[in-house]
């Protein structure tokens, strides 16, 4: 059982936080004794690597100092209480996404700029290396001030981060199925560009209020089991919504997902519409569907980099 629980008072260096409220297994909303500001506190799970790997990322100063990744208050390291404190957001992009799409379009702008401004925190983090947030997607994503046309906007949950050109975190596929890049699914190593891919998708996701990739829509049973169908599915409809041919593999482990998934495509299985048929029928502005096409560019080599997204003719004023 959690040596956690609600009142419970947690006392560290800059201040004591009672835990007023559960919002994930892991994650408390607090208050700050004697004020009436919040913060959130996030625990070590059973698994506590990524917990001690996001901790280890914030100690590096282009994280910390960053405007545009959620900062931390402070790190809490005795054996009863060890815990995250970070500050307080209102909420994530995905509890966002019910709002009217007159209110989104209005702060699209403000959002994808701090996200992007935010992935540049992870170029030459530790002065020599490119990093990958490799889990960026619409739930850490976070929001306040929203609905508003200049929320403050900011990426968190770094756990994942993981060195570009490494497996340094696990020997599967990194990102959920959800927002992994095309290159990803091919079995090709991390690079900046599956943050471009993945922000991209969370725009999507948070514009449509509905997770546009992945597995969602797979009722089909194939000779290879479930977990190779539900890949297949993925990267099936990510072609199909990109309206691009299948390419193989680059691992030859995957060779099944994607033998499966040529024949969904050929079967005419998937039946979602392409990316800018969906969006138009959101009535997302055309310079917009154009910036995000951008982002959602398959080919790794031809995605935009942060810096040529950050200069995208749409992020102008």
């Amino acid at each position: 059982m959690s040596k956690f629980a609600l009142n419970k008072i947690i006392r560290g260096k800059k201040g004591s936080y009672c835990l007023v409220k559960l919002l994930t297994p892991h994650v408390f909303q607090a208050k700050i004794e004697g004020s009436a500001d919040l913060v959130a506190i996030k625990i070590p799970p059973e698994q506590a690597y990524l917990f001690n790997d996001e901790r280890n990322t914030y100690s590096w100063r282009p994280i910390k100092t960053s405007p545009h990744i959620r900062s931390l208050h402070e790190y809490i390291d005795d054996e009863a209480n060890r815990c995250l404190v970070f500050e307080w957001m209102d909420r994530t992009l995905w509890d966002a996404k019910d709002e009217s799409i007159a209110q989104k379009k209005d702060a699209f702008k403000t959002v994808a700029t701090s996200c992007l401004k935010g992935l540049l925190a992870f170029q030459k983090m530790d002065g020599e290396n490119d990093y990958c947030h490799t889990d960026l997607n619409p739930n850490n994503i976070l929001i306040s001030g929203f609905p508003g046309s200049t929320p403050v906007v900011k990426i968190s949950d770094l756990g994942f981060t993981t060195r570009a050109g490494s497996h340094d975190k696990v020997s599967v596929r990194l990102q959920g199925d959800a927002i992994r890049a095309p290159e990803i699914w091919k079995g090709a190593k991390p690079t900046p560009a599956m943050d471009i891919w993945s922000l991209g998708v969370s725009l999507v996701d948070w514009l449509t209020a509905r997770a546009v990739f992945g597995y969602g829509g797979c009722n089909v049973e194939t000779n290879f089991g479930p977990e190779i169908t539900k890949n297949a599915w993925a990267i099936a409809k990510l072609h199909k919504v990109r309206n691009v041919p299948l390419a193989d593999p680059e691992d030859e482990k995957y060779n099944d997902d994607f033998i499966v998934a040529e024949a969904f495509l050929q079967d005419d299985l998937v039946k979602d519409l392409e990316l800018r048929e969906q969006l138009e029928r959101q009535q997302v502005p055309t310079e917009c569907i154009s910036f995000i096409e951008h982002l959602l560019t398959v080919d790794p080599a031809k995605r935009p980099s942060i810096a040529e997204a950050l200069a995208h003719p749409y992020l102008q004023d």
